[in-house]
């Protein structure tokens, strides 16, 4: 079984470049390309994240619907504990290298997909819904988890598997973004596509994904019954922590955890993090 510490070098220089840049943004492109484009590539573009180039340890492979989905471990696997860990968007199970690691030496065993068009998994492209289809596959196979992490679209990937019947009794939540349609739209702005341009590839948007309008951290969070932790890093440029704190509000059973001067990707890394995550434990 690959040690996750050694594809943290290779991937090193390029995480520091992806925190410069930012998190759930589609390739950048001119207003002007933008004008070209019909809704349906517009929409196409808003799914399809960019894969990091570093190539990490062969994982295993799992079958979802004529898809592969990439599944990284680390710990034993006749541990008592098992930890379902949720990367985020155009990065993969490296997001969680330092936890998982803390996580293996305590006898916890980790498992950490790529999800879907991420990492080693196969496709192109992915919406929420699909990302939580891949997460009960997972569970299907790997489970069950006591508990289940998410970071930053991850959290909104594993908030919707948790509203359609994933279970996992204990939670925590990290840079969870808000609002589907804010979100993309941000993106959208982001990458340079006209604001006009916008609605029309949203529609579009819809046809993939018909509960778009629904999918809102806050919302999914209120079902849910277990406790947990979320936490929010002060500096983080991409997920606004006023959305972590407003998904808080809704999940009766959470702790909020404000790692105030940890920007989007250093806070993977805060040892208060990991201890409080560990603690739920």
């Amino acid at each position: 079984m690959p040690h996750w510490s050694i594809a943290r070098s290779a991937a090193a220089a390029e995480w520091r470049s992806a925190d410069a840049r930012g998190e759930c943004l589609p390739e950048p492109s001119s207003s002007r390309k933008a004008m070209k484009m019909t809704p349906a590539a517009l929409a196409a573009t808003l799914s399809r994240p960019r894969k990091l180039l570093a190539d990490p340890p062969g994982p295993e492979m799992l079958d979802l619907a004529g898809e592969k989905i990439a599944v990284h471990t680390q710990g034993r696997p006749d541990a008592l504990v098992r930890a379902l860990l949720v990367h985020g968007w155009e990065t993969d199970y490296r997001d969680f290298t330092q936890i998982a690691e803390a996580f293996a030496r305590d006898g916890v065993y980790c498992v950490a997909p790529d999800l879907p068009a991420h990492g080693k998994s196969s496709g192109a492209s992915m919406t929420i819904p699909e990302g939580a289809r891949a997460l009960q596959a997972v569970h299907e196979a790997y489970g069950p988890f006591e508990l289940a992490v998410g970071y930053s679209m991850g959290a909104a990937v594993l908030l919707y598997a948790l509203s359609k019947g994933l279970p996992a009794k204990k939670i925590a939540l990290i840079a969870p973004p808000g609002n589907y349609v804010r979100e993309l739209s941000k993106a959208a702005r982001a990458a340079g596509l006209p604001e006009a341009l916008i609605a029309p590839a949203l529609q579009e948007f819809r046809r993939r994904c018909p509960d778009l309008d629904e999918i809102d951290c806050g919302t999914m969070a209120l079902s849910l019954s277990c406790t947990g932790i979320i936490a929010v890093a002060g500096n983080d440029r991409i997920a606004d922590p006023e959305e972590g704190r407003r998904v808080a509000g809704y999940w009766r059973g959470s702790r909020l955890l404000e790692c105030e001067h940890a920007s989007r990707l250093s806070i993977m890394y805060d040892a208060r993090l990991i201890k409080a995550i560990a603690g739920l434990l």
